[in-house]
């Protein structure tokens, strides 16, 4: 299953080299990706220092860390967000 158009991909990469700034929602069920440019309770350094990457075509893709995910979420103070927290502790004691 293909998720991702040309042109979605050609936006995540100026969003990745720092062309353009935003939240790009791609949804097609049972999946939704988010891919976002800033989140709250981390610094640019921080995350990019502990960044994850995966390759998806000829791109590589930078994805936040699973314990900067569970910060981000704790400092949006989101009710969805506090339902993830509990679910992305979970799977990171699961890792351990």
């Amino acid at each position: 299953m293909n998720l991702f158009s040309e042109k979605h991909l050609q936006l995540l990469e100026m969003m990745i080299r720092g062309k353009v700034d935003f939240l790009i929602l791609i949804w097609q069920v049972p999946y939704r990706v988010d891919f976002l440019s800033h989140v709250s309770g981390i610094s640019f350094s921080d995350a990019i220092m502990n960044k994850t990457v995966e390759q998806i075509g000829d791109l590589e893709f930078p994805f936040i860390s699973l314990p900067h995910l569970v910060i981000s979420k704790i400092s949006s103070q989101r009710l969805r967000d506090q339902a993830d927290v509990e679910e992305l502790q979970k799977i990171s004691k699961l890792k351990k």
